[in-house]
């Protein structure tokens, strides 16, 4: 993407600001900080409008560009701000020269949804009916949750294609097609409707409920605009979370249907990664989201623990502060099979696992008590602040259930030298830091007093002699 056009959308900051907040911008006005992170009680934020204008918050450090509040105040990633106030403010030509524009893609994703919602029972197939009965889905449920069906595929994309014209169906992604003979949408298949936070139609993805083994299960359209759709930004029912009022904690599970068994219960803090690789944009979206605890609730099978593992340390590596939890299940089910078993009672009493318990887990899964304790420390080194008493007790409780005992006090030893280890790094980090600053102000010193000194003029030469 054009750097110019990001940087021909920084000036509109101040009028971007104003028409979110309502507060005017400028006169050297103070402002709450934005960062969720920062408990800003007294206003220390401040705008500048050179060299490039942002806010800088005078308390935390931190800084924002006209991307970072639309981040801040309306959960928008990158691509997404840029979509967004390209077309605000005139300047959607420029981002989308030779691709399809947003608007249009919603449209068409619209009124193919509008079809695919308008679909008639008696129509449906049996393979597709024998997975909603499975799943316990019914017709008022797929209208509600944005599942669709299309029989006929080929009168519905002929209908669009009159009004839209072929090429933008392809660039869209609806005319995309494994081979010549399937395409993702007919009389086996199921569509799901992917929504962003503003409740609009970005994407589709289809579900197959026939028998042909080379159809693959789960296939999501792929748009030629990248700018506007990445399903690593938007999981499936983040339009359903953001308005949910409970803020507490965000359960994550993987499916479709997943998500769809606990919105049926009423519980709409929830999000479905449906095979979406966890990553900063995920996360993005995720910390946008503003709940206060995320509790990992995927397969419980070998693949959905290791990604259960991968979350959690991605999150630690990159320094994203988040209080993770897992639901301990106690059967190998997925959760909406556990829902529909055991009822939606019991899958909610089911005990949640700690950061430092799933991590101990997941490695003594796989090795020796020795060298799980020797990863452990490693978990624990990149994980910065952790309590250390509950810490210890966690990882105690975890190798004592597997038959290993450990000596607490040798424990409360080693975990106490990672917490330290880590925290001497950061102090060094820090003097470091500090010397440079302290180097840096010496010389500005020096440099100013020389300037000062050259200049200096005694009050009675500057009037003119007569």
């Amino acid at each position: 993407m054009d750097d110019s056009l990001k940087n021909e959308l920084k000036q509109y900051l101040k009028d971007y600001y104003y028409s979110i907040t309502g507060e005017e911008v400028g006169n050297g006005k103070k402002f709450l900080c934005l960062s969720k992170e920062h408990s800003d009680t007294m206003p220390s934020m401040v705008y500048y409008e050179n060299p490039t204008p942002k806010f800088i918050c005078m308390g935390c450090g931190k800084s924002f560009d006209i991307f970072d509040v639309a981040r801040e105040l309306e959960g928008l990633q990158l691509n997404q701000a840029i979509s967004k106030l390209a077309i605000k403010y005139g300047l959607e030509d420029q981002i989308y020269k030779n691709t399809i524009k947003p608007t249009e893609i919603k449209a068409v994703l619209k009124e193919f949804m509008n079809i695919a919602l308008s679909f008639k029972e008696e129509l449906i197939s049996d393979n597709v009916k024998q997975y909603l009965d499975l799943k316990h889905i019914t017709a008022s449920d797929m209208i509600k949750y944005d599942i669709g069906y299309i029989r006929n595929s080929t009168k519905v994309l002929e209908l669009l294609s009159k009004k839209y014209g072929k090429n933008t169906l392809f660039e869209i992604g609806l005319l995309a097609y494994k081979d010549t003979e399937h395409m993702f949408i007919g009389k086996d298949f199921l569509i799901f409707g992917i929504k962003d936070q503003n409740n609009d139609f970005v994407s589709v993805a289809s579900r197959y409920c026939g028998t042909n083994e080379k159809i693959p299960k789960y296939i999501n359209i792929k748009t030629s605009n990248k700018d506007f759709y990445n399903k690593t930004d938007m999981p499936y029912g983040i339009n359903i979370a953001k308005n949910s009022k409970y803020k507490k904690e965000l359960i994550i599970v993987e499916g479709y249907s997943d998500a769809i068994a606990l919105y049926k219960n009423g519980i709409e803090n929830c999000i479905a990664l449906s095979g979406l690789t966890f990553k900063k944009e995920t996360f993005e979206v995720i910390k946008s989201l503003d709940y206060d605890s995320i509790v990992l609730s995927l397969d419980n099978d070998k693949a959905g623990n290791k990604a259960v593992f991968q979350i959690i340390d991605f999150c630690n590596t990159n320094g994203y502060k988040l209080n993770i939890f897992s639901k301990a299940f106690d059967q190998q089910l997925d959760p909406d099979e556990y829902i529909i078993k055991y009822g939606i009672e019991k899958y909610t009493s089911l005990p949640l696992l700690s950061e430092t318990k799933i991590v101990t887990n997941f490695f003594l899964n796989t090795m020796q008590g020795y060298e799980a304790l020797k990863k452990i420390g490693e978990f624990l080194y990149t994980k910065k602040n952790f309590s250390l008493l509950s810490t210890v007790d966690d990882i105690y409780d975890v190798f004592y259930e597997r038959g290993i005992v450990l000596n607490k006090e040798k424990l409360f030893n080693f975990v106490e030298s990672k917490l330290l280890e880590r925290n001497l790094e950061d102090t060094i980090i820090d003097m470091s830091t500090i010397k440079r600053l302290l180097e840096k102000t010496e010389n500005n010193c020096l440099f100013l007093t020389n300037k000062m000194l050259s200049l200096r003029t005694d009050v009675y030469d500057v009037f003119v002699k007569k």
